[in-house]
Parts: structure tokens; C-alpha cells; sequence
């Protein structure tokens, strides 16, 4: 019985390393196909971590598309108890400053040690499409006037300086985020011998329409699209 037991033990163990890889929901967030989702869920899929300056920036972006902006409204839209007329005027100005031809995301940054890239204003964000075109954004006036949260953090046994803080950046053009797209992001200063700048990607299946040579008819599947390097655009 002990014997059976350990090979069953052994197999299951075992078909955990053949398991699929899970689905990339990426697409269905971005597009708001998950219309059940909950706000948590539509932030943890869409949003992008890293750091940069060895560890010493750690650096957080999402895309502010409509299904995640319109999830944020309606809660807060609930626990305020808005009337009518007040989401009527509020869906209009968040309409008007960031989706009627308007790009934007929000970020977020920790920075530690270096003054240099304590404010808002010493970071810059640029947009990079599918086909490789880079398009610079810029912060809302009211986050640059916002000042950053000063606290301290130990690292390498060390009490050091670090700097938090947070805007949206917006560009005057519209995407429909059916494909992979990156956020460049380059801080005023970076120790040597780190990179300048880095990226957050975003790169997901996308939905295609193929056509059947025998049949003729239309039929759409998911594809996994080749991964973009974006390395021509480090160092900029």
C-alpha cells in the first residue's frame, strides 16, 4: 500500500510540471471583456512592476483604460451616493481628462538614496506602440504641484533617505490597446553603471481573424505574439 501511495504521490508531483501555462487575461482587461471583474482584479492585471538603479528605484505603472477608470467611478460613485447629476458631471470631466483623445497612465515610484529623483518632475514617462513609435507624456499639473512623501528605509544596513510619490501622465493621442505597447521610463539621475532608463511592457495574446482557404469563412483564434525586445530604444 506504502508503495502505491508514494508512486501516486510521485505522479501527481510530477504532473504539476507539465501543467499549461495560464491563459494571459491581459487583452480582456484592456478591452473590458471582464465585465464581472472586481477593481482589484482589473488593477493586479493590468498593472507592471520593476526597479532600476540596482534596486534602488522600484517603479509601478498601469494603463488608465476606460473598464478600469469606469470600475474605480461606480465604487466610489456608491459609497459617496452620488445622484444622478453628480456622476453625470463626473463621468464628463474624468471623459475629458483622460480618455477623449488622451493616452494615460498612472505611476508610482520609491526612491531611495538619491535627491535627485525625489520629485514627480525628475521622472519622464514615453509611450511606445506596436510598431515602435515612441510618444512622450506628461504629468497632470495638479500631481507636479503635489509633493512627494519623505521617509526612511534600511538598505545594505543602512538608514537611507527615500522618496515616494505618485501622478498620472497623459499624451494628446488615442490607442485602442489591442496590441503590445511599453512605458519607457527615464529618472533625472541614475547611479553608474545602471541604464538610464527602463521599460515596463505589456505583451499579451492578441485576438486574430483568419481566414479559411477552403472554406472561406472568418474565424478568429488568440495568438501569442512574438515578444518585443524594445532594445534599440535603451540609452535614450
Amino acid at each position: 500500500m506504502k508503495t502505491v501511495i508514494t508512486i501516486s504521490c510521485l505522479l501527481l508531483t510530477s504532473c504539476a510540471f507539465f501543467q499549461s501555462k495560464p491563459f494571459d487575461e491581459t487583452a480582456l482587461y484592456l478591452s473590458g471583456q471582464k465585465p464581472e471583474a472586481s477593481v482589484e482584479e482589473y488593477e493586479k492585471n493590468l498593472t507592471r512592476n520593476t526597479s532600476m538603479g540596482g534596486g534602488y528605484y522600484q517603479i509601478t505603472a498601469k494603463p488608465l483604460v476606460k473598464p478600469l477608470i469606469i470600475k474605480r467611478f461606480e465604487q466610489t460613485a456608491s459609497l459617496r451616493g452620488f445622484s444622478p447629476k453628480e456622476k453625470e458631471k463626473a463621468l464628463a470631466k474624468i471623459n475629458e481628462s483622460f480618455l477623449v483623445d488622451k493616452t494615460c497612465f498612472e505611476f508610482q515610484y520609491e526612491a531611495v538614496r538619491f535627491s535627485q529623483v525625489a520629485n514627480l518632475s525628475n521622472w519622464e514617462l514615453s509611450f511606445i506602440n506596436a510598431n515602435g513609435d515612441t510618444l512622450p507624456l506628461k504629468w497632470q499639473k495638479e500631481d507636479l504641484k503635489r509633493p512627494s512623501v519623505k521617509s526612511k528605509t534600511y538598505k545594505a544596513g543602512l538608514s537611507q533617505p527615500t522618496w515616494l510619490g505618485q501622478g498620472i501622465a497623459c499624451g494628446n493621442f488615442q490607442t485602442d490597446f489591442k496590441s503590445g505597447f511599453a512605458l519607457k521610463v527615464k529618472p533625472a539621475f541614475v547611479q553608474f553603471p545602471f541604464s538610464s532608463n527602463t521599460l515596463l511592457s505589456w505583451e499579451f495574446p492578441e485576438r486574430i481573424k483568419i481566414k479559411d482557404s477552403e472554406t472561406g469563412r472568418i474565424e478568429e483564434k488568440w495568438e501569442e505574439k512574438k515578444k518585443r525586445s524594445y532594445k534599440r530604444y535603451r540609452g535614450w
